[in-house]
């Protein structure tokens, strides 16, 4: 089992609006460690599952998993492969953020 990177208790981040939600990304260990989801209607049913998945991806990036990982094991639609949920294009934006180092 890895172990997880620990996270300092300020760190960067930038949050971008994407198909009416807002996802907001915490840099830290010179990549991406953390993703915050949030729905159009915050407290529904759907608002709360983004929350609990957003916990699930930020472990896994602090356990050292690459984004790229989840994003193959996603639903994907056409000949493209695009993303069918607001996840899938989390984890694919997360896939080309991989490659960049974020300062600290």
């Amino acid at each position: 089992m890895t172990s997880r990177l620990i996270l300092p208790k300020r760190r960067r981040s930038f949050t971008i609006t994407l198909d009416d939600h807002h996802v907001t990304f915490g840099a830290a260990g010179g990549g991406i460690r953390e993703v915050f989801i949030s729905g159009p209607k915050i407290g529904s049913q759907m608002d709360i599952l983004l929350d609990e998945i957003s916990v699930l991806i930020s472990l896994a990036l602090q356990h050292n998993i690459p984004a790229a990982a989840l994003a193959k094991s996603i639903a994907r639609q056409g000949k493209e492969g695009q993303p069918t949920t607001i996840v899938g294009k989390v984890l694919d934006m997360l896939t080309k953020m991989e490659e960049t180092r974020f300062p600290e």
